[in-house]
């Protein structure tokens, strides 16, 4: 109960650390964060999402429902992720705070925006899943995670499954040796400025950056308080 509603930090295996180091050589990676478990507000369908930290400046969360990655598909979703950090640290503002950032305000309006583009083209059951496929900001995020899936499968094929991606830093190199084309130096993500746009995201993600880490302090609060006099009534008692 308490992983679903604070989610574990984890570390990558140093192998798909130096993947996502040479893949997008122009993130701070140090200043991103890996968690087992999705935020208690993360869509139930998402299996990954990306996230500002809540007091942090410059910090980006990744969240996974499940942290694997041993295979061509779980590696697929991980450089998938990787590409929208890309994204949120190529429009991130030194104002930015909490969800009150340009790669947030952009992706909640653009999804908006596209929802209404595709309203009586798309039966509504589908509308909002064609509206996701479509983002202009998960386009290329799609398209780097299947080209790696591709070119995984390729390079297993081809070399056996005697050493993987996720064990040896030294297969990732020769990998991204053998496929140049997957370092990304820029997402791609064309972001046309617009103050009515910005003005949209703003009334969306500006009490979000105050609810949800207000929220987070009554959970925390709510479940962490309780187990402390609980053991500090056995210590007591005992």
């Amino acid at each position: 109960m308490i992983q679903k509603i604070f989610p574990k930090p984890r570390k990558l295996p140093e192998s798909l650390c130096t993947l996502l180091r040479e893949m997008y050589p122009n993130i701070p990676w140090k200043k991103v964060q890996f968690y087992e478990g999705m935020p208690w507000f993360a869509p139930r369908w998402a299996s990954a999402i990306v996230l500002p930290h809540h007091w942090y400046y410059r910090t980006m969360c990744v969240f996974f429902k499940k942290f694997e990655f041993h295979t061509p598909s779980g590696i697929s979703t991980l450089v998938h992720e990787a590409m929208h950090v890309q994204q949120a640290y190529e429009l991130q503002h030194k104002i930015s705070w909490g969800f009150n950032q340009g790669f947030i305000i952009y992706y909640n309006i653009l999804s908006v925006i596209r929802t209404f583009q595709l309203l009586g083209k798309v039966p509504l059951k589908s509308l909002n899943t064609m509206a996701y496929r479509t983002h202009p900001m998960e386009i290329p995020a799609y398209n780097q995670g299947d080209k790696v899936y591709y070119c995984l499968h390729q390079y297993y094929k081809e070399r056996g499954y005697a050493k993987l991606l996720h064990q040896d830093a030294s297969v990732v190199l020769d990998f991204l040796k053998k496929n140049p084309d997957l370092t990304i130096s820029q997402s791609g993500t064309h972001y046309r400025k617009n103050s009515f746009k910005l003005l949209g995201g703003l009334f969306i993600t500006l009490p979000i950056s105050v609810i949800a880490p207000l929220c987070l302090i009554i959970l925390k609060i709510l479940f962490f308080l309780p187990q402390q006099y609980y053991r500090s009534r056995t210590q007591s008692a005992s």
